[in-house]
């Protein structure tokens, strides 16, 4: 009988290396096992959600299944906005072929293969595979400033939210996605608003179906940290203090024009849970901007105005992380701080066998530094690690942490006093 058995074992082979190369090397061995790029592509496909979770493997199947229809009903089920009990029972069924098909199907819908390897390695050798990328901010301001060539510009409030692109037609949401092209299932609270919104740009702009809406969902509530924890699970979040922040409608429309769509349409009509992100244009200098950022964070809403982000006014909406039309101001400060310990990186990643995070001491309290240090400075630091570094971050937390730490430079002209 035909299984993904051998498939299975692959990717246990490709879990089992810590070095990225060596898994990456198997990954080039596997690709002419039958059904494994298949499998990969019905895994990391970000255009493919199943709508179903935790497969029960069943022994006596009285039915005649194969890998075809094994995949066809994948197929199926990823045409859908959702999927009934019976439609899991089928998918169970149909995976049962054996205990490593099950299995292996069950890390397909999930959407995690665990092993140690993301899409983009994946893409590499498989060059079909689409993989999910949205528009992000870079953070260099000067190249950001000579690219606008001294015309104004946008700026607008960064929040700290959860980023979500929804998908909207005519009388339903197909989807809400993240930034990483997974779906969150909470958010259908937004849903009439954004058919509504939908609506209103579908009758009286030159926009056709669907309409696809970005921004950041975001809790109003006193417990803010708390609630957008809560939210990045999949059941059971208290979603009533939630609002959709809008800030973009990712079309073939400049920015400029993609915002006055934005503003006409939700500055003056009422939604439960819709606000805009209001943009201003602007023509600041670099100081000026910093000094802004700084401004917002201070007096802006505590835990979600984070600074601002700066946008050029005639630019295009690309599916590109980092993209060099959108910049993030964000106000920072630096501590130098002695160096205590140090830890690994995580199993099966290539940090593995080298330092993933210095651990320093901020007031009795143990912090871990792994964003700054370069690759060279991960293996230095293995056998000698500094005493004392420059932590750059970005607030301090209610327990007396530090928000994002970062390491910006090792302090050796610096003495540590007790």
């Amino acid at each position: 009988m035909d299984t993904l058995k051998q498939v299975f074992e692959a990717i246990e082979d490709i879990a089992s290396e810590s070095s990225r190369l060596t898994k990456e090397k198997k990954i080039q061995k596997y690709l002419s096992t039958p059904y494994f790029t298949d499998v990969i592509k019905y895994a990391y496909d970000f255009n493919k959600k199943y709508n179903v979770t935790n497969l029960t493997f069943m022994s006596q199947v009285y039915i005649d299944i194969n890998i075809k229809s094994l995949f066809e009903y994948l197929d199926y089920l990823s045409t859908l906005s959702g999927a009934t009990d019976n439609m899991k029972l089928n998918l169970s069924m149909l995976s049962s072929l054996d205990k490593e098909t099950s299995l292996l199907v069950n890390r397909i819908v999930n959407k995690d293969l665990k092993c140690g390897v993301g899409e983009n390695s994946f893409k590499k050798y498989i060059k079909d595979l689409p993989v999910f990328e949205i528009m992000t901010c870079q953070k260099d301001i000067p190249k950001f400033l000579k690219l606008s060539k001294n015309k104004p510009y946008y700026y607008s409030k960064k929040k700290d939210g959860v980023r979500v692109i929804c998908k909207v037609f005519e009388n339903h949401v197909e989807s809400h996605t993240s930034r990483s092209g997974l779906e969150y299932f909470n958010f259908n609270i937004f849903d009439s608003d954004l058919i509504y919104l939908s609506k209103l740009i579908v009758e009286e702009t030159d926009l056709k179906y669907p309409i696809l809406i970005d921004g950041e969902a975001i809790s109003t509530g006193k417990n803010f940290n708390k609630v957008m924890t809560q939210i990045r699970k999949i059941k059971d979040a208290d979603l009533s203090t939630f609002k959709f922040h809008v800030f973009d409608i990712p079309c073939c429309k400049v920015f400029s024009d993609r915002y006055k769509i934005l503003d006409r349409f939700l500055s003056k009509n009422v939604f439960e849970r819709l606000d805009l992100v209001e943009h201003h244009l602007c023509n600041l200098k670099e100081q000026e901007l910093i000094d802004l950022a700084k401004d917002t964070f201070v007096n802006g809403v505590n835990g979600v105005d984070e600074g601002i982000v700066i946008k050029i006014a005639d630019s295009i909406y690309e599916w590109k992380e980092h993209s060099k039309y959108w910049c993030k101001v964000k106000p920072t400060d630096t501590l130098d701080l002695p160096v205590i310990g140090q830890e690994l990186g995580k199993p099966g990643t290539r940090l593995e066998d080298l330092v993933g995070a210095l651990i320093v001491d901020f007031k009795g309290v143990e912090v871990r530094v792994g964003s700054g240090l370069s690759d060279e400075q991960r293996y230095e630091f293995l056998e000698n690690p500094p005493s004392l570094i420059e932590v750059e971050f970005k607030e301090i937390t209610p327990d007396g942490s530090l928000r994002e730490p970062t390491m910006k430079r090792v302090r050796d002209d610096k003495i540590i006093h007790d």
